[in-house]
């Protein structure tokens, strides 16, 4: 048994772990402990803003914060889930590895760096490959369930299948301004980024854990630590 805080970059990553993650695990007597945004600063009106940011002491700041709320519990783990696509310039190691061709050498030298820097045992940082829409991808037909009512559904999907051909490995799409999973996404589904967080929180719950899994290795590698971590 072990108990696991989640620290993410936005609402749709946070409604992520909530509905399909946390009970998953549950099922494996790993318990959620709380999911909660990074607060990555203030507004021009003084109020916290959440979901992502560019300066990578929001994020350093926030988890030791919440570390310390919770130093006496030896049972309990710290993870994130924030993405590789814009990932903060002051992030560390970034320089090192920002021209870095093989992604995964490059995610898992950045995470380490992270958890270097955090410096706690009990933290298991998680940088996703780009970004969280990387996991749709899994399965691009489950997005017929959610845009349902369009007349050329199937011929967006089928030229969003078309767009992402060169690439037998979803977790390797390019993460270009242009050219990073959501862009992709939204280059079909124009309304897809003002509906991101219901929209990809629908399409994930359709395609289910156990296929994002098998699709995305990182991912899945993320997933199996916890799971071996009780």
């Amino acid at each position: 048994m072990s108990y696991w805080y989640f620290i993410v970059e936005g609402r749709t990553e946070e409604e992520f772990v909530k509905e399909i993650i946390k009970p998953f695990l549950e099922t494996q007597q790993i318990f959620v402990q709380g999911i909660e945004q990074v607060i990555t600063g203030k507004t021009h009106t003084g109020k916290y803003c959440k979901g992502g940011g560019n300066n990578y002491e929001y994020y350093k700041n926030h988890i030791l914060k919440r570390m310390k709320q919770f130093k006496n519990r030896d049972d309990l783990y710290f993870t994130t889930m924030i993405d590789l696509y814009a990932l903060p310039k002051t992030f560390p190691s970034y320089e090192t590895y920002r021209s870095e061709k093989d992604k995964y050498k490059k995610v898992d030298a950045l995470e380490k760096a992270f958890k270097n820097d955090i410096a706690q045992n009990n933290f298991l940082p998680y940088i996703q490959l780009h970004e969280f829409e990387t996991l749709l991808f899994s399965d691009l037909n489950k997005f017929k369930e959610y845009y349902i009512d369009e007349n050329d559904i199937e011929q967006k999907i089928l030229a969003l299948k078309s767009d992402v051909k060169g690439y037998d490995n979803i977790e390797l799409i390019n993460e270009s301004e242009n050219t990073a999973p959501s862009k992709r996404i939204k280059k079909f589904f124009n309304q897809y980024c003002s509906e991101k967080a219901t929209v990809g929180l629908y399409v994930a719950l359709e395609i289910g854990l156990d296929k994002m899994r098998n699709e995305c290795k990182h991912f899945n590698e993320w997933i199996e630590t916890i799971e071996n971590l009780t």
